[in-house]
């Protein structure tokens, strides 16, 4: 979009502001209702983050700066909202008296992954450009690979059992114990 330093400088700001009240707004509705379970914020988390990056593809091909705004209000939203859900989603998972060792990896592979995409995100640009001369073209297939990602992502989302998992927790500790004995 040939935009200046000082337009994009903001958009990080602008994520972050609406992750903020993302992270606000979901703590409180989970408090409020029993519904919004941590693997049902996750997914609805996952579902901004996928909106926000299908707006960023079409923007990217089409050439449509509005949803760049749209793109970056999404993807703060669903970042809030996923931090709510996958961190009670990785304390819920985590063996008894362990969260914290837990919330210690968990923040490692987040920093890994992310550190991951944003590498991968540039060889992408890189090689699209590189192959077809327009920037437009190159970040709408990172952005894609994104929003591809995040729908994987959903989709394996869907397989945490919470229940299957503290049953299989509460067996092995029983089975503990009368090993111990």
């Amino acid at each position: 979009f040939k935009m200046d330093a000082n337009i994009t400088t903001r958009f990080t700001s602008q994520w972050a502001s609406m992750a903020i009240i993302g992270t606000i707004i979901f703590l409180f509705l989970s408090r409020r209702y029993k519904s919004l379970t941590n693997t049902v914020m996750s997914y609805v988390g996952v579902g901004f983050l996928v909106g926000g990056f299908a707006a960023f593809t079409i923007a990217a091909f089409g050439q449509v700066r509005p949803l760049v705004t749209v793109g970056l209000i999404f993807l703060g939203i669903g970042l809030g909202i996923w931090n709510v859900g996958t961190t009670g989603l990785m304390m819920d998972m985590s063996p008894g008296g362990r969260a914290g060792t837990f919330l210690g990896f968990w923040t490692l592979v987040v920093t890994f992954a992310r550190g991951g995409g944003v590498s991968t995100a540039g060889i992408l640009r890189d090689l699209g450009l590189n192959l077809t001369g327009s920037s437009p073209i190159a970040y709408g297939i990172c952005f894609l690979m994104g929003t591809i990602g995040l729908v994987v992502s959903m989709y394996m989302l869907r397989q945490a059992n919470i229940k299957a998992f503290k049953s299989e927790q509460v067996r092995l500790d029983s089975a503990t114990v009368l090993v111990g004995a």
